[in-house]
């Protein structure tokens, strides 16, 4: 009886892992991140800034100290004046903080991206001071994200962060069941942290809000709501195997409020049951 109560708790257990539908929750404040956006950025509020655009070949003959978080070397450096950027869907950007300044890099295009056509490409640098994020307010986005730095890399590291789990209980599967909070804890610092699929292991959908923090910190503030689905929270911590974060069958179990008041009136009657038992042999 046992081995068969130990099976089916292990058999649950894994469906549940893999099949049961649920929402992460990441917040943390990160010197860099990066998105595959799958909708059109909403126009960002940027400008004036400054455009590096990679050269084709390096230029010894442009020399001198890097401004603008640019290698006049290795990149073309224009001034812009526009109030706002426009990035469309199938985009790769990197958000980050370097040094003083506060940079949005084009990582990859879409495969129908025309140069001529939108005056940038891949690898091309959106560059302002720093102290500006506060005029950045808040951008929303939807797509598969990236936090942090993979490796040893202290560059675009997380500097802190936590993540919240939520899914529905065992109870929660009957029809308009509630999802509750299932997990959570800290994100260690320099994790790298990325949402996946629990099944296939593939990016999961997310979506995120970047606000600049209210202190003088020079970091991003964060957060990331996946699509609710069976996801993992994936986390690399500079070179170990990495550590996969998924709801166990027994938190499901723990957090029911249904079954939590049922085991409780269960327990209340057990115990009166008991002592009406003692009272009658007493009588």
């Amino acid at each position: 009886m046992i081995v068969i109560f130990i099976v089916c708790w292990a058999v649950f257990g894994l469906a549940y892992g893999y099949l049961a539908a649920r929402t992460v929750i990441v917040e943390a404040r990160t010197s860099a991140f990066q998105i595959l956006l799958k909708e059109d950025l909403d126009p960002l509020t940027l400008g004036p800034y400054h455009l590096c655009l990679p050269r084709e070949a390096p230029n010894p003959r442009e020399t001198g100290k890097t401004r603008y978080g640019c290698s006049p070397s290795l990149y073309t450096i224009t001034e812009f004046n526009e109030p706002s950027l426009f990035f469309s869907s199938g985009t790769l950007l990197e958000f980050r903080i370097n040094a003083e300044r506060f940079e949005i890099e084009v990582v990859a295009t879409p495969t129908d991206w025309s140069l001529k056509e939108h005056g940038y490409g891949k690898n091309a640098i959106f560059s302002v001071d720093a102290d500006r994020l506060s005029e950045l307010g808040q951008l929303a986005a939807t797509g598969t994200v990236s936090i942090g730095a993979q490796g040893t890399s202290s560059k675009g590291a997380v500097h802190s962060g936590r993540y919240e789990i939520y899914g529905k209980p065992l109870t929660g599967f009957i029809p308009r069941g509630r999802s509750v909070l299932l997990n959570e804890a800290t994100i260690p610092a320099g994790a790298f942290v990325t949402l996946v699929r629990a099944l296939s292991g593939k990016d999961a959908t997310a979506h995120i809000q970047l606000t600049a923090p209210t202190d003088s910190a020079r970091t991003l503030a964060l957060l990331a709501i996946s699509e609710t689905a069976p996801v993992d929270l994936k986390l690399e911590l500079f070179q170990t195997d990495p550590i996969l974060l998924r709801p166990s069958f027994a938190d499901a179990f723990q957090n029911d409020p249904v079954l939590i008041v049922l085991l409780t009136l269960l327990g209340a009657l057990a115990t009166a049951i008991e002592l009406s038992k003692k009272k009658s042999r007493g009588g």
